[in-house]
């Protein structure tokens, strides 16, 4: 018999059907009403009889006489809103639409909205409706959000503050602030459990925000709009630090300051304008950096002239093109690595003779992604001439527009020339990648490589990943 759990409403049994079966499988006398609380899954004729026990024994059926189990799986089909309204309604309720909740939405990001400015929520999201009473509603299901997007939290009553930070701080461990300016003036109980924290246009309170979420692990700052003339110091647990802001919003020695203090960091993004000096502090103060993602400032590197900046550790880096203006070219790579393991390039980033001989200059790379890069002015012999000159790359993935049909067939025919294990070819549309596909097929290369179509969700990216056999 199927549980009603996995059931559909058009497939749930009729009344008549459903007390047939229950006087011929089940009756009163057979049935444990008690059933544990580890039990989740109910079937339709265990329901039923529930319902029948329970109605004998309390009279006219209300809901507050329905154990438990029963109530699991009849609030189960309410949405977020009803949900509201069952524990508004009774707070009898309020453990059982509290544990629905904290299972359906544990791994969603929801986005409470105090402001007048509409939210671009996206798919993955589940924005808090507005005419719900927000203080009751963390109240009800505070203790069960992990993850929190809070926008214009100085624009709302001190009560939701209050019932916020009393009902979510032991439970929410992402975070992210949007135009809260100065929405917490003093540590009374910190965010214990918040790891992933994202700071979004909110000017801070000195002092506040290590103090407040002392256990980040992973640091967002995005500021388009607002200047800061404060960011936090020292959190001891962070290793991730990600600074957005295109519009230069934040002073470079604040930035500097911030990162001098978090010596322990491995990760650092920065996308923003940034010279030499910012390159150097970052790599004597960071001696554990692993990963490393920047974009090409507005000069493109001209005014590092021949300086060469060393990052010890590194393993990865990235680069991708901040500015869209002429003259925002690669002119300089002042880059040195030793233990570079994997090399990115995104948006749009200009190839040329500078980015060739840097490329060529890390011998040690295994994995190099030019997928999203520009490569037109790139040619066949110049990517063959990368191949050979990186004895380690086992992984490539292109533009596949860049190239000809025939120039990427020659290029897994002549696969056993190479250490590279793994190709993956960019498409713009699925209808050229199915067309290369099957005059991949055509050339036999079936042979020395398996091939498997992927397609990128967030992006128009299709792709065909081969590997070798």
């Amino acid at each position: 018999m199927l549980p009603v759990m996995k059931r559909e409403r058009d497939e749930e049994p009729s009344e008549g059907t459903s007390s047939k079966r229950s006087k011929k499988e089940n009756t009163p006398s057979q049935l444990t009403i008690d059933k544990p609380k580890t039990e989740k899954i109910v079937s339709a004729s265990e329901l039923n009889t529930m319902i029948m026990t329970q109605r004998q024994q309390n009279g006219p059926l209300q809901l507050v006489h329905i154990i438990q189990e029963c109530l699991t799986v009849i609030f189960q089909y309410l949405d977020l809103k009803d949900l509201y309204n069952v524990a508004e309604a009774d707070k009898h309720f309020v453990p059982v639409v509290r544990s629905i909740f904290s299972q359906r939405y544990r791994h969603k990001q929801l986005v409470l909205n105090l402001s007048d400015i509409s939210a671009n929520v996206s798919s993955d999201c589940i924005e808090i409706p507005k005419e719900l009473n927000t203080t009751a509603f963390f109240e009800y299901f505070g203790s069960a959000i992990l993850k929190l997007k809070v926008i214009g939290m100085d624009w709302c009553p001190n009560e939701i503050k209050e019932s916020f930070l009393k009902h979510c701080t032991a439970s929410i461990v992402e975070l992210e602030l949007v135009s809260c300016t100065y929405c917490f003036k003093g540590v009374d109980q910190p965010f214990e459990n918040v790891k992933h924290l994202v700071i979004n246009d909110s000017t801070l309170w000195s002092l506040w925000p290590d103090q407040w979420f002392p256990n980040v692990i992973e640091l967002h700052l995005k500021f388009k709009s607002i200047h800061a003339n404060f960011l936090p110091g020292h959190f001891p647990k962070m290793t991730r630090l990600d600074i957005d802001d295109p519009n230069m919003k934040i002073l470079p020695r604040i930035v500097d300051r911030m990162i001098r203090m978090n010596p322990q960091l491995t990760c650092l993004g920065v996308q923003r304008d940034y010279d030499i000096e910012f390159l150097r502090v970052a790599s004597e103060s960071l001696p554990h950096l692993k990963h490393l993602e920047l974009f090409v400032p507005k000069d493109g590197f001209r005014s590092s002239g021949d300086q060469k900046i060393h990052f010890e550790n590194v393993k990865t880096f990235a680069l991708a093109k901040l500015h869209d203006a002429d003259g925002a070219a690669v002119v300089n790579m002042p880059f040195l690595f030793t233990k570079l393991e994997e090399l990115f390039f995104f948006g749009g980033t200009g190839f040329n003779d500078e980015v060739l001989n840097f490329i060529k200059e890390n011998k040690t790379v295994k994995e190099l992604n030019m997928m999203a890069f520009d490569l037109n002015s790139m040619t066949y012999n110049d990517l063959v001439l990368i191949i050979r000159s990186m004895p380690n790359l086992s992984a490539l993935m292109i533009d596949a527009v860049t190239f000809t049909t025939k120039e990427l067939i020659q290029l897994l025919c002549d696969g056993d020339e190479w250490n590279i294990s793994k190709l993956f070819f960019a498409f713009d549309f699925d209808s050229k990648r199915r067309k290369f596909q099957s005059k991949a097929y055509k050339s036999k290369i079936e042979n020395k490589w398996t091939i498997v179509a992927v397609r990128y969700s967030n992006s128009p990216i299709f792709g065909l990943e081969f590997n070798k056999l």
